[in-house]
């Protein structure tokens, strides 16, 4: 029989702060909840806690190692020394007096070993005779071994930490770049593209920006809000769908789905990485501007319409200063996200002609045709359905909070289109690190203005459209 007592053994304290985040049996979750199911639950997660907590403290959980005093390389040079000339148990006896501290005799065969080949080295180097001693015993690396040996990592962390000096970009697109520039120039054939074992990924960057002791100095802690009773909403979303192909007899290329995805000008370019603990952050060429929306549309049956994208600005002279295929969108609004207007526009020019000309080829002039789109609100108005309406194109919206699990391009394209983007991104930056690196060592970070990223942004996207090889039907 449990008394009161055992629930404020040691642990009740976290108890107590617990229960400050537990909901009230009195609060505005009893709108929903009963006040009484809500204690219970408050009760029965309290309970657990403090199991939990006894659980700890009474050593069922993990145990952590004791506590020891490092010896230093030289004091264990100096024990070993000594057992060598007088035995384990004679070396453990007196320096466990002199320093204070438990020494173990697995500790010390093993300082005598390293003693003894520390010595021949010395010996065998010519460094001394025999009667000189190992004045310190060298330390074991801990650790997997550097994926570029100690030089090249080197030079890679020092250019790496010039270039942020100078209030450079740094993520970690920018540092597999920087990387393979270095690695390029000292002996290419390292490089897994070249058949050497050296493949540089995001990973590895990771690695060597934590070594530097740089930390992302932007992010976002917003959590996604997910609906409670998705499995509803997505069978209802497939229905409708199946409804519509069904009804209209909708053939697989004019199953259309949008939609709008921001594209990085400069990959992750609004964040950089800096020293642990900074308290301001510069960076050059960091601006409101570095980002342009694509609106990609994809056929079931594998087709990828032309392309619309809206750059950030007031008048053409945002635009970049490049030809772009004439069937393509190319716009802008004040804040380069799209609005009514734009939707009408990319309908106009991009969704009424692909059509026309899928419903001539089938010599059916009257087709249905579908679109899936979300419910981004430029294109959930009223004049947008109608103008779909008035050219016979029925449209299913994915429901609200669903995208990342629905939405047919979140599922299968934009992800590969950014990825696709950062890897041209990666391989010019490199090409540029590549060309001032070895010539004078210059770290002046690479030319990331507005003027030079886009043409090379819109080139990547033409390179992009015309190679299609995102698009599949396992879309939907």
């Amino acid at each position: 029989m449990r008394t009161l007592d055992y629930y404020f053994k040691p642990g009740a304290g976290v108890l107590k702060r617990q229960d400050k985040q537990l909901p009230d049996p009195n609060g505005p979750l009893s709108f929903i909840v009963p006040a009484e199911a809500i204690r219970d639950a408050n009760d029965a997660h309290t309970l657990l806690s403090a199991q939990s907590s006894q659980q700890i403290q009474g050593g069922k959980c993990k145990r952590s190692r004791g506590s020891y005093v490092k010896l230093t390389p030289v004091q264990q040079a100096q024990i070993a020394k000594y057992a060598l000339a007088n035995g384990n148990k004679a070396a453990i006896l007196r320096y466990m007096k002199e320093f204070q501290t438990e020494i173990k005799m697995s500790s010390v065969s093993t300082w005598k070993v390293k003693y003894v080949s520390a010595l021949k080295r010395l010996v065998k180097s010519g460094s001394g005779s025999r009667d000189v001693a190992v004045v310190s015993l060298p330390r074991l690396k801990r650790g997997r071994p550097l994926l570029l040996g100690e030089n090249l990592d080197r030079q890679v962390k020092s250019y790496i930490s010039a270039v942020r000096e100078k209030q450079g970009i740094i993520n970690t697109a920018i540092t597999v770049a920087c990387g393979e520039a270095i690695v390029k120039k000292t002996d290419k054939t390292l490089l897994r593209e070249n058949g050497g074992p050296i493949e540089l990924t995001k990973v590895w960057a990771k690695s060597l920006l934590q070594r530097l002791n740089f930390v992302k100095r932007k992010a976002t802690t917003s959590a996604k809000v997910e609906p409670s009773h998705f499995k509803e909403l997505k069978e209802q979303f497939l229905l409708d769908i199946k409804a519509v192909v069904e009804m209209e007899d909708v053939s697989s290329d004019l199953i259309l789905n949008w939609d709008h995805t921001g594209i990085n000008i400069v990959p992750s370019s609004t964040w950089t990485m800096e020293a642990k603990g900074s308290k301001r952050v510069e960076a050059v060429g960091l601006n409101d501007k570095r980002q342009i929306t694509a609106v990609f549309c994809a056929a079931l049956s594998g087709e990828l319409l032309p392309l619309q994208l809206i750059y950030q600005g007031k008048t053409t002279a945002c635009l970049p200063r490049f030809a772009f295929p004439s069937e393509w969108n190319v716009t802008y609004t004040p804040n380069h996200w799209s609005n009514e207007q734009k939707t009408k526009e990319y309908i106009h020019k991009i969704i009424l002609p692909y059509v026309e000309a899928k419903r001539k080829a089938h010599g059916r002039p009257n087709q249905t045709a579908l679109v899936i789109c979300d419910e981004f609100k430029s294109q959930v108005t009223d004049d947008v359905y109608n103008l779909l309406d008035d050219h016979n194109i029925q449209i299913v919206k994915v429901p609200p909070n669903c995208t990342d699990r629905l939405q047919p391009m979140d599922l299968s394209i934009n992800k590969s289109v950014k990825d696709y983007l950062r890897d041209k991104f990666q391989k010019w930056y490199s090409s540029e690190v590549e060309k001032s690196y070895h010539q004078d060592k210059s770290t002046t970070p690479v030319d990331l203005r507005i003027s030079i990223m886009k043409p090379l942004g819109a080139g990547w996207c033409i390179q992009l459209h015309q190679g299609e090889r995102f698009i599949g039907k396992e879309w939907l």
